[in-house]
């Protein structure tokens, strides 16, 4: 598997990581066994129906930022927020809450007007205390 991700703070620096595992289709591995049971239940899944953590998620009125509506979750799960548009190459900020406390605000560093997102689909990947969950939502305009 080859990585390649941009780590950003005030500017953004790329890292790349190469990883290799050998393969033995001879026989089962216990110890690789272990290690993707350990891998698969780190993958994001579905929360469960109780778990309202996140509402809409709308264009910022800046046009540079999308908002989203967090429920009565901690600001520790909404600092966790990680937001994905798919392949078309647009890069989020770290969530920002602000004074509107039901309000958490992703801004963009790459990629354009959020306007150009209206319709599209987003992705938060989040992590709680029972493991990391993720929801997919339309991006509506902002009100």
């Amino acid at each position: 598997a080859e990585v390649n991700v941009g780590i950003c703070s005030d500017i953004c620096i790329p890292a790349n990581a190469r990883f290799e595992l050998a393969l033995d289709f001879a026989g089962a591995s216990r110890a690789s066994a272990f290690r993707i049971n350990i891998a698969s239940a780190e993958v994001p899944i579905a929360p469960p129906a109780d778990l309202a953590a996140f509402g809409a998620i709308r264009v910022g009125a800046d046009g540079q930022s999308l908002q989203i509506e967090r429920f009565g979750i901690s600001d520790t799960i909404a600092a966790s927020v990680i937001v994905d548009t798919g392949p078309n190459g647009w890069l989020f900020g770290p969530p920002q809450i602000g004074p509107d406390s039901s309000l958490l605000t992703v801004p963009i560093r790459y990629g354009g007007d959020a306007v150009e997102l209206l319709g599209t689909r987003a992705t938060l990947t989040f992590q709680t205390v029972d493991g990391p969950y993720e929801i997919s939502s339309e991006i509506l305009p902002f009100s």
